[in-house]
Formats: structure tokens, sequence, C-alpha cells
């Protein structure tokens, strides 16, 4: 223990000053009276003052003396040296995704999360700097470096949960700007998958919540009945997170008004089970239409998913083509959600919402969205060159809607189109010599280019690569869809960016109306990002409604609350040198002192007392 301010110990000469003050004779002025019978304690403290009676010391006295000690104990600043991981300044990080918010035995683990964050505050040294982050949707950081620690407290309770995914390993790849040599990470999350290759020092992972039961909505889709467009199709897949069976009942709801519903048997052990409501579409168009479930479960924000209605638009497709793809034509023709024409290169003059042009380009392109399969030489967008040998597909985009659910492709090529994608391409699909399939924006056209001809079975055996070959021509087409709707989408996941087909001319701005009843305006941009909320947007333009768009979990990871322990491994870089700091305890000291003088004075009270 080291005393940092060591001066103080001069005040010591104040202690013979107490001890002289006890024994002090008084000096009193005589007076004869006729008996002192009735001043026995004033006869008691006059023989106390005689100087050479035998030494008496009341245990007041010792008190005093301890209490001076404290005090000037206290004064001088005492000290601990002890190792601590950083002296300087530390990064805090609270999850703040969607499973923070389940509750058990009434406190969600954000409540715990939030808890465990004040206490970390308190033990890190008063003059610590800390910055707040959280991995809600931006802006990240919630406080800049501070040792104000009311002010970090204040910055806690302010959070809040969003319903996003988390996004723990984007901002652990942020925080690696911030952190100096001796800079300490801390991490409050309930789950700490996918950080096991992180590249960074001096990382403490706490975590927050343990195992608990849960039932959700993993998927949800509206659609159309292959062979009567008239009638809805609402699709959902339920799974259950528990160790135990479950049994309730999945509504289905318009505007809120019940219209149906289903008995549900979960089996235990993440076991999933589709349910399907049909509906025949009576006027429907704009209505909201939620499918439910009521069950004391840990986390309620993903027992239901909604959708917006809307009447049927089929845009129209033409395949241009000289020669007969028949699996390509199959996946068309069967396609619901389209109307479908095929031509050839010389009858084709320029129609259509979606065109595929298969290995031929006109020299006038069309003004509608493309697919481009095998590019010919006179492709005008990009110059590439047929490669001499085979080619293996190595990685796919899966976070684009072309891509998403889609099972990794395992395939090899024997010829693939290679060369530089223009600026503006954007590659899918991934092969060992370069871009197999790629997308972009031009001249706001949307187009998707196979750098090889998928439907050609000797060259490779996408075609026949059951489901991943349909769906993703039928999301290639998804995404290249005029909006059917001036909101697009109009059904997305927390955290997906929403797209207003408007115009703004006049000066007028969009507002939308949040789930939890907030308004926010956008005065200059047509894309939404903040979907950080389950339910229900209501988008106007000026003082007109506009339209709705609905936003879900529908999160597997988010709705699986297991208990996820930080990784065995050390994510360290390199050796670290132990900190060793002085950290005061003159506080309790302090405490101590005064807590003496409370006693010394009751023990005076009580002696006059008695």
């Amino acid at each position: 223990m080291r005393f940092l301010n060591p001066s103080a110990f001069s005040l010591l000469a104040l202690i013979p000053i107490v001890v002289l003050l006890h024994f002090l004779k008084l000096r009193r002025q005589q007076q004869i009276v006729p008996s002192v019978q009735m001043w026995l304690s004033a006869c008691e403290e006059t023989q106390t003052n005689v100087p050479f009676q035998k030494l008496k010391i009341p245990l007041s006295l010792p008190l005093q003396i301890l209490f001076l000690l404290t005090v000037i104990g206290s004064i001088a600043r005492p000290a601990l040296y002890r190792p601590l991981e950083n002296s300087d300044q530390a990064i805090l990080i609270i999850e703040t995704s969607a499973s923070m918010n389940a509750k058990h035995n009434g406190k969600t683990r954000f409540d715990l999360a939030k808890s465990e964050s004040l206490r970390l505050i308190n033990q890190l040294p008063p003059d610590c700097r800390i910055m707040i982050l959280d991995t809600s949707i931006p802006p990240n950081i919630r406080s800049p470096f501070t040792s104000d620690k009311t002010k970090l407290r204040s910055t806690i309770n302010q959070l809040s949960v969003q319903h996003t995914s988390s996004r723990l390993k984007s901002v652990l790849s942020a925080v690696s700007n911030y952190q100096t040599v001796d800079t300490q990470v801390f991490i409050v999350s309930d789950n700490f998958d996918g950080l096991t290759n992180l590249e960074l020092k001096n990382l403490q992972m706490i975590p927050i919540g343990k195992r608990l039961d849960n039932v959700a909505i993993v998927k949800f889709n509206v659609t159309r009945n292959l062979d009567r467009p008239s009638q809805i199709i609402i699709f959902a897949v339920l799974q259950n997170f528990s160790e135990i069976s479950k049994d309730f009942k999945i509504r289905l709801e318009i505007e809120g008004n019940w219209i149906d519903d289903q008995p549900v048997r979960m089996p235990a052990g993440k076991r999933s089970k589709e349910i399907v409501f049909t509906l025949e579409d009576a006027g429907l168009d704009g209505h909201v239409v939620t499918v439910l479930f009521d069950l004391d479960d840990a986390l309620s924000v993903d027992n239901s998913a909604s959708a917006i209605l809307h009447p049927i638009v089929k845009p129209q497709v033409v395949l241009v083509t000289n020669r007969k793809p028949f699996l390509l034509i199959q996946m068309l023709k069967t396609n619901p959600n389209i109307e479908f024409n095929q031509t050839n290169m010389q009858d084709y003059h320029g129609y259509g919402d979606i065109v595929i042009f298969d290995q031929s380009m006109p020299s006038v392109l069309p003004v509608g969205n493309m697919i481009v399969l095998a590019p010919p030489n006179n492709f005008p967008l990009a110059k590439f060159v047929e490669s001499e040998s085979p080619a293996h597909v190595i990685g796919q985009d899966r976070t684009h809607p072309v891509l998403r659910d889609i099972p990794q492709l395992d395939i090899e090529i024997q010829k693939m189109l290679i060369g530089n994608l223009p600026i503006w391409g954007v590659p899918l699909i991934e092969a060992d010599l370069g871009p197999l399939v790629w997308h972009g924006q031009w001249n706001n056209q949307r187009l998707i280019v196979f750098n090889f001809d998928p439907f050609d079975l000797q060259l490779s055996p996408f075609a026949i690569s059951i489901p991943a070959a349909p769906m993703l021509i039928s999301q290639c087409l998804d995404w290249l869809i005029p909006p059917k709707t001036k909101i697009q989408p109009d059904l997305v996941r927390t955290g997906e960016p929403v797209k207003f087909h408007l115009n703004l001319e006049g000066g007028k701005s969009i507002s939308v109306l949040l789930p939890n009843g907030a308004n926010l305006n956008l005065t200059t941009t047509p894309i939404f990002t903040n979907t950080s909320q389950v339910g229900i947007y209501t988008v106007s333009v000026g003082d007109q409604p506009f339209g709705r768009f609905a936003v879900n979990l529908l999160n597997a990871t988010e709705s699986s609350l297991t208990e996820k322990s930080p990784p065995k491994q050390q994510v360290l870089v390199g050796e670290t040198q132990e900190q060793m700091v002085y950290v005061e305890i003159w506080h309790s000291i302090a405490i101590f002192s005064l807590l003496l003088l409370v006693t010394e004075w009751t023990i005076y009270y009580m002696g006059k007392q008695n």
C-alpha cells in the first residue's frame, strides 16, 4: 500500500493536543457554600484535574485519537497497488439485439446486462476513460470516451433493445479503430457465436442469461394459389426451441379481426412445423394479414408475423432465345407470379417488364430489367473471354435477396466467361476463375448476368441442381420485378431497408409512423433504414397517407434462447504486459471515521446521562 499524499501525516501533531485537552487543570473561581452533597459530579470533575493524581483514561480519548488517525489517513490518500487490465481507458459493448428482450422471473436479459454494466463501471478506476457502444442499427457509439461515471450510468440506463439480429462481430471490427495497446474491451452479451477468430487484444466476455423455452415463427410468406390466383395462401414455419412439447392455437387475423385458427402440437428439440392458411381475395387490397399465437414463452416478439395484401399484378417476362432451353422454359411457365412469353432475337422488339437474353443481345437494349445468360461478344456493358480450363464455385453472397435461403452450390463449370466487371457490377456467385453470376444497376435498369450457360448440361449440372436452380431463377425474377406497390419491399425482416417510389416535387416531406407510436420525418431520401421494431409502419407524404409495410423478426438465431457461453480459446493477438495501478481506498476509511465519530458521541452522551 502507498500513500499518495504523505504530507498529510504532519497532522499527527494534533494527537498530543487532543491528549493534553483531557488532562489540563481547569481554573475555577472558588465560592463558599454550605454543602457540596448536591454537586458530586462537579467534585469528581475537580479531582480529575489534579495534575498528580492517578491517571484515569476515559473511553472517549482512544476513540478520539483513532478518529483523528483515520481522518489523517484519508487525507493521505492510501492506495493499493494491484494488477488491472486497463488503467487508462476501456470500451464497453452492450448487446441490444432481439434475444436480449427474453424474460425470466420478471426480468429481461437486457435488465441483467444493464446491471452487470453498471457494476463494471463502478469497479473501474475513477480516472478510467470509458466508451460505451451497443449492437443496434447505427449509431453504435452511445457515449464517447469519458471518465464521468454519472454520465456513463445515465447512458446505460437510456439504452433499449431493438428487434434486430446481433451485429456484435461488425461492432468489434470497428472497435479496433479506437483500441490502443492497453485498452480493455468488455462485451456484455447473450451470444458470442462467430467471435473465435477475432484479432482483438484485452478482450473480456461477460455472458448474460440462461437457457429459456421459446417457440417462434421463423419463416412467413403470402402467395397466390397456382391454380386459383384469387386464393391467397398464408404460409408460416414455426420452430420449438424448448426441451418439452408445446400445445397451443395459432390464429389468422385481418386488421386485428379473427378469421381462422388451427391447433398446433410442437414437438421438443428445435423441431419445425409448417402452417398453411388459405383465404379468398374479397377486396382485401392494402389490408394487414397476421398470424399469431398466445403462448407464455420467454420471447413474445417472434410470436406473430404480418404482411400487406395486394391485388394480382403479374409482370411480363420475355425469354429471347434462338434455342429451346426446356428446363428454363418449364421454370418460367410454372411461375404463378409472372406472365411468360417466348420469342427469338429476330422477332423481339424491345417489350417486357423483365427480358431474359439467352446467348444473344440486340443492338439497342430494352427499357426493362434484364437477365443475361452467357453474354455474347457484342455485350455492350463488359468484355469477356472464354476460359480454357474448368471452374469451381468457391462462394456466394447469401445476404443478397437473390441467394437468400438457396443451398450452397458445389458444381464444376467446364467453360465460363472471365474478365473485368464494370465499376457498378457486384459478384453474387464466385468461381475460382472470377465472378460466375453478378448483378448491378445501370441507367436505372437492374440486371443479373450469368457468365456461363446454366442450361447446357454438358457444361454444368446447374439446371438439375434441385432445389437450388429453380429457387435461384425464381428469386432473380422477384428481385427484378418492378415494384407492385409504391413501397418496395413491404414485407421485410428487422434491419432491412425499404424504398419509397414517389415524387417529392413541391417540397413535400415523408413521415413514417413507427409501431411504438413515434413519428420520423424523412426530408432528403426515400430510403428508410430504421426498421428496428417489429410491427406495421405507416408512411405519409405531406398530410396524405402513402402506404404501409410490415416488419417481422423471422430470425431463428435470435429466437433460439440457449445458453451461449463465450469461446474457450483466448481471443488475443500477441502477449500483453499486465498493468499495475494504484486503486485508492480513502473512501472506505472516511466512512469508518464517520462511524467512529458517531460511536464516540454516543459513549459521551450515555456517560452524561449516567
